[in-house]
């Protein structure tokens, strides 16, 4: 997920170089774990670290937004967020979803939530739904601290390793079945209404 949030920043610098584009209106766009990524990135600390000035996305945009991972204290840049969440969501559950972007909205950020009814995650896949059973990370919650130092709040797992060594370590003790994922209970154009 760092890497997700490096990647992202690092794309702006680069398209802010360019003279075709507008700097000022670069948003950042992501759907599932991507929309996670856009949460963590829209981040003032993380993104003054890597650009060094004051550059920032101008909006940012969070489809069906992975919930597992946070900023133990957010500081959201002034760019403001949409926020699409799928009613029926067991991957990234609704509930937990509007928490995470509460989190935002009480740390100063500007958000618009928009509640797709009646659909699960991924609703604009071009598969039909159907419940898979890998493991996900549903009922995880991993906060961030400005240090970069991660824990998972529910078993207390501290990060002392690698990300991937976490990752296994908490995933031994926090196993969360599958979810289901792809279109149905309402057409993939959903969210264009």
């Amino acid at each position: 997920m760092a890497t997700s949030c490096a990647d992202a920043v690092y794309a702006l610098k680069h398209m802010s170089g360019d003279p075709r584009i507008d700097a000022g209106r670069i948003a950042l766009f992501g759907y599932s774990r991507g929309g996670g990524a856009v949460l963590m990135t829209d981040h003032d600390p993380l993104q003054a670290a890597i650009l060094g000035d004051t550059r920032r996305f101008a909006a940012y945009i969070a489809m069906y937004p992975s919930v597992w991972l946070r900023w133990t204290q957010p500081a959201p840049t002034a760019g403001p967020i949409l926020a699409v969440f799928a009613e029926d969501d067991d991957m990234a559950p609704l509930g937990r979803q509007r928490a995470r972007v509460d989190d935002l909205a009480k740390a100063g950020a500007t958000i618009e939530t928009v509640v797709i009814p009646g659909v699960g995650h991924s609703f604009d896949a071009v598969y039909p739904a159907a419940h898979r059973d890998e493991a996900n990370r549903r009922d995880w919650d991993i906060a961030v601290d400005a240090g970069g130092s991660m824990l998972e709040t529910t078993t207390g797992i501290r990060q002392t390793g690698d990300w991937a060594s976490f990752l296994r370590d908490v995933g031994a003790a926090r196993a969360t079945g599958g979810g289901t994922t792809g279109h149905g209970g309402a057409p993939r154009t959903c969210s264009t209404r």
